[in-house]
């Protein structure tokens, strides 16, 4: 799962790529949608491939910039970025001023907004920080929803459940991530192929975070593999 969708002008591609993308992955951990690596070569509806990585990120960042406020489909992003976040008001829309550029245009209406500007230290940092509380408060419920359905008796919510750890653990949270090593080291209920070599993979990302546990899972799945684990 792709946590960041990233609205910006080509123009400004280095600095958005090479500097904030970059940090932005670094530090919290999550993967950001970028249309230059997310959309496939060949494409045939270049919008509503847009409109999915839309639709799967939940925090949309705009890089507000001469060129993107210039440009008619960043607006056009940002409308549909807030039909989205009306339905579901956990989303979250950041614009994020790259280069000081005074809002213009169908932006102006944006100026009462909370806007970063992000070579201001203190503001990019609070941006950081921000993701990385959003973040981790979305995996949290999405863990909890997980939680719920594997009490249930019905296989086909156990799947569900697996299925939400493992959007969970992609996120980076450490209980989700020992929860998908558990099921890969034991095969539970048939839902998944035992693999030994992908839970300690897991195990090893939540161990890393200092998850109570981990240590004690990761020796267990190691003595099974043996020599190569």
């Amino acid at each position: 799962m792709q946590t960041v969708f990233i609205s910006y002008s080509r123009d400004d591609l280095d600095i958005v790529e090479n500097e904030i993308v970059s940090e932005i992955e670094r530090i919290n951990g999550v993967t950001c949608w970028l249309d230059i690596h997310d959309i496939e070569a060949g494409a045939e509806s270049f919008p509503n491939v847009i409109k999915q990585g839309l639709e799967d990120c939940f925090i949309f960042l705009i890089m507000l910039s001469k060129s993107s406020m210039q440009k008619e489909w960043p607006h056009t992003e940002l409308k549909d970025a807030e039909i989205l976040k009306a339905k579901d008001p956990s989303r979250k829309i950041v614009l994020v001023n790259i280069d000081n550029t005074e809002l213009t245009g169908k932006f102006e209406e944006y100026k009462e907004r909370d806007i970063i500007f992000w070579n201001i230290t203190y503001q990019h940092q609070k941006l950081i920080n921000n993701i990385d509380r959003w973040n981790r408060c979305k995996a949290e419920s999405i863990m909890e929803e997980g939680r719920k359905l594997e009490y249930s008796a019905k296989n086909s919510d156990t799947v569900k459940a697996f299925d939400l750890f493992t959007t969970a653990a992609n996120m980076g949270l450490a209980e989700a991530q020992s929860k998908v090593a558990y099921y890969y080291k034991t095969g539970k209920s048939g839902i998944v192929q035992k693999d030994l070599g992908e839970a300690l993979n897991w195990c090893g990302k939540a161990y890393k975070q200092g998850f109570p546990g981990a240590a004690s899972l990761m020796a267990t799945i190691s003595k099974e593999i043996g020599d190569n684990a």
